[in-house]
């Protein structure tokens, strides 16, 4: 601030110089207020999921993929695509040319 004042206007800074200074201000003022904004990090024994063995439960976990598996193949033996108008079910060959009828009349 003294070096604005300076007797001599050679030895003034220039309007780059104080942007400059002013410029470097914020951003140390930015990073201040950031880390004292932080959330801390405790680590304690309190904090966290509390695993309970419970050797008279019913129920048990097990893994889901097997699961997954079996609902996945029982789905996909279930979807077949079918004719509303007679109940019947299509065949592939009638549902492809289905298919792309429709999809040719919504221009796609």
């Amino acid at each position: 601030m003294k070096e604005c004042w300076h007797s001599d206007p050679k030895k003034r800074p220039s309007a780059t110089d104080i942007f400059g200074k002013i410029r470097e201000f914020q951003q140390n003022e930015l990073i201040i207020s950031y880390v004292d904004n932080q959330t801390r990090i405790i680590k304690s024994a309190d904090i966290g999921p509390i695993a309970m063995n419970n050797p008279g439960a019913i129920y048990k976990s097990r893994p889901l993929s097997r699961m997954m598996q079996s609902a996945m193949s029982l789905r996909s033996s279930r979807c077949q695509p079918i004719n509303f108008e007679t109940g019947k079910l299509f065949n592939d060959t009638n549902f492809t040319f289905i298919l792309i009828r429709i999809l040719t009349l919504l221009h796609f």
